[in-house]
């Protein structure tokens, strides 16, 4: 009994450590959102594991971002999906564009890091 107890408490433990996480992963991505609309490139860069060249070319190049939507899809502990919506607008274009689709994140040294992304215009 008293070992089931332990295993009992271990886990909740562990799933509590593990949905703090997990919901770290999301505000992550919120947060890089709000780095871009700031035009801060070296804070989007830095929410990357290896940021792509073209990471500092978007952020100089939008005027506004509204986040309309991030949820966390899944998460384990040491990877999430993120599901985006967002409105960007660019210096360089008339209208603004509507993306929505995946930020893929995964931990590194205890810390949430965007791996890739898979975003399509709506």
């Amino acid at each position: 009994m008293k070992k089931l107890l332990m295993t009992l408490c271990l886990f909740f433990i562990v799933s509590s450590v593990n949905a703090a996480s997990c919901s770290y992963a999301g505000a992550v991505v919120q947060d890089y959102y709000v780095n871009i609309h700031n035009n801060n490139v070296e804070a989007a860069r830095d929410k990357w594991i290896s940021p792509p060249r073209s990471v500092a070319s978007l952020v100089r190049n939008v005027e506004w971002v509204a986040r309309l939507n991030t949820n966390l899809g899944s998460c384990n502990g040491s990877s999430a999906r993120v599901n985006v919506s967002v409105i960007i607008k660019a210096y360089d274009r008339s209208t603004a564009e509507h993306w929505v689709g995946m930020v893929y994140l995964k931990q590194r040294y205890g810390e949430w890091k965007i791996s890739r992304m898979k975003l399509h215009r709506r």
